[in-house]
C-alpha cells in the first residue's frame, strides 16, 4: 500500500503523530497501565489505524503557512493527503507557493477567522500557535490529533537534538553552536525556527550526526 518513498515518509509522520497521541491519552488516563507489553500492543492497534488512514483520503489541516510547514505541506499533497491549509492572512499576502498548493488540490481558509471550525483528523500547528488555545483544545475533543513539524521530527530523529529557546538570541546561539560543531569535523543538521525545517530531511540525517535547532517558546 506504501508505493513510494514519499508515502514511506510520511507513513511514519501519520503513525509518529498516532503514537505521540496515543502516549499523551495513556499518560492522562491509564498511568497504571503503562506496560512495555501494552505499549507493544497499542503500537500494532496504531499501525492498523495509521495504514487505514493511508488508503483514504485521510484529512489534514496546517495551521499556518510558514517556513516551517511549507516543505510539510509538499511533502503531504506529493503523497496525496487531502490538505487544508489555515492562515490568518489573506491570499494576498501569501508567498507564489500557495497558487502551486491549490493547483495540486489544496484547500484555504484565509483571514481573522482561519481556526473556527477546525476539522481533520491530524492538525500540524506552526510554532507560534499555542497547543492551549480553545479552537485546538476543541478540535482535539472531537477525535483530532494535534502535533506539529518539530515535534514529529523530535520522535523520527535518529541523532542527538541540540535545541535552543528562550526570549532572546536564539538564532545567534543557535548558528554559533552550529558552526563550533561543524568546525570540529561533526557532521550537523541546522533547522527548526532559524528557516529550515528538518523534517523532510529526515531520511538523510544519520545516528551520529547531531541536529541543532531553534525553538520558539510554544513549542
Amino acid at each position: 500500500m506504501v508505493k513510494n518513498k514519499r508515502q514511506q515518509q510520511l507513513f511514519k509522520i501519520i503513525l509518529t503523530s498516532l503514537l505521540i497521541a496515543m502516549n499523551v491519552v495513556l499518560e492522562r488516563w491509564l498511568p497504571v497501565y503503562r506496560t512495555e507489553i501494552f505499549d507493544v500492543n497499542l503500537s500494532f492497534i496504531t499501525v492498523a489505524f495509521a495504514a487505514a488512514i493511508l488508503g483514504t483520503p485521510y484529512a489534514v489541516a496546517v495551521a499556518g503557512m510558514g517556513v516551517s510547514n511549507t516543505p510539510l505541506i509538499r511533502l503531504l499533497l506529493d503523497a496525496g493527503a487531502k490538505v487544508t491549509i489555515r492562515d490568518k492572512a489573506t491570499r494576498e499576502n501569501l508567498s507564489p507557493i500557495a497558487d502551486e498548493f491549490e493547483r495540486d488540490g489544496a484547500f484555504f481558509v484565509l483571514g481573522e477567522n482561519y481556526l473556527d471550525n477546525l476539522e481533520a483528523d491530524i492538525i500540524f500547528k506552526t510554532p507560534g500557535i499555542r497547543a492551549d488555545i480553545p479552537q485546538l483544545l476543541e478540535a482535539q475533543e472531537k477525535g483530532a490529533v494535534i502535533t506539529s513539524e518539530m515535534d514529529v521530527f523530535f520522535h523520527l530523529c535518529p541523532c542527538k537534538i541540540i535545541a535552543v529557546t528562550g526570549s532572546d538570541g536564539k538564532t545567534t546561539t543557535t548558528t554559533l553552536i552550529h558552526n563550533i560543531l561543524e568546525k570540529s569535523g561533526k557532521r550537523c543538521h541546522l533547522g527548526g525556527n532559524i528557516g529550515k525545517p528538518l523534517l523532510p530531511e529526515i531520511e538523510n540525517i544519520l545516528e551520529d550526526d547531531i541536529a541543532v535547532v531553534e525553538l520558539s517558546s510554544f513549542q
